[in-house]
Order: C-alpha cells, then sequence, then structure tokens
C-alpha cells in the first residue's frame, strides 16, 4: 500500500512536471527571437538538435535498458533541472536586493 502511494505521488509531481514544461515550451522561440534576436533558421537548428539529441538518448535507454529506468531516468533530470532552476530564481533575487541596498 505504501508503494502505490509513493508510485501515484510521484505520478502526480511528473504529471505536473510535464504541464509547466508544456506551457512554457511554445514560448521559447519567441523569446529566442525577440528577446535574443536569433533568426528563424538558427531557432529551427536549435530546436532539431534538442529534439534529435533527446529522442537518440531515450530511444537508447528504452532499447538497451529498460522502460522503466527510462521513465525514471526522464523523471529525475526534469525534478533536477525544477530544484536548479528554483536555486537560480533564488540567487537572482538574493543578488538584486543586495544591488539595491548597495546602491
Amino acid at each position: 500500500m505504501k508503494n502505490e502511494k509513493k508510485f501515484f505521488g510521484f505520478g502526480r509531481n511528473v504529471f505536473f512536471m510535464d504541464v509547466s514544461s508544456e506551457m512554457i515550451y511554445p514560448l521559447v522561440p519567441l523569446f529566442l527571437a525577440n528577446v535574443l534576436g536569433v533568426n528563424m533558421a538558427m531557432i529551427g537548428l536549435i530546436e532539431g538538435v534538442a529534439e534529435s539529441t533527446a529522442s537518440l538518448i531515450a530511444g537508447w535507454l528504452w532499447d538497451h535498458i529498460s522502460p522503466a529506468a527510462t521513465f525514471c531516468f526522464g523523471a529525475a533530470t526534469a525534478t533536477l533541472s525544477a530544484l536548479l532552476f528554483i536555486v537560480l530564481i533564488v540567487l537572482i533575487r538574493s543578488s538584486q536586493g543586495l544591488a539595491v541596498s548597495a546602491s
């Protein structure tokens, strides 16, 4: 019973992380084009390299290790990137507070 609760809690966490990444994903090309000034051909190249790299890694894991390991690797990577993002936000906000108080 405890393992079922952990599994469903883990699945719920992965679901919400997937929803949040799907909300941000369409904004990446707009950010690259409007804020950074990257042309459309380069955006296509960036997207293509990212998709093919992810597909190759996930396909290799699926074929040579196991589907469960692929799922766990993807979920762990998403969790670590979310934690890194939170740490970066905290560092950026705290450094802005230090800059404001110093001036």
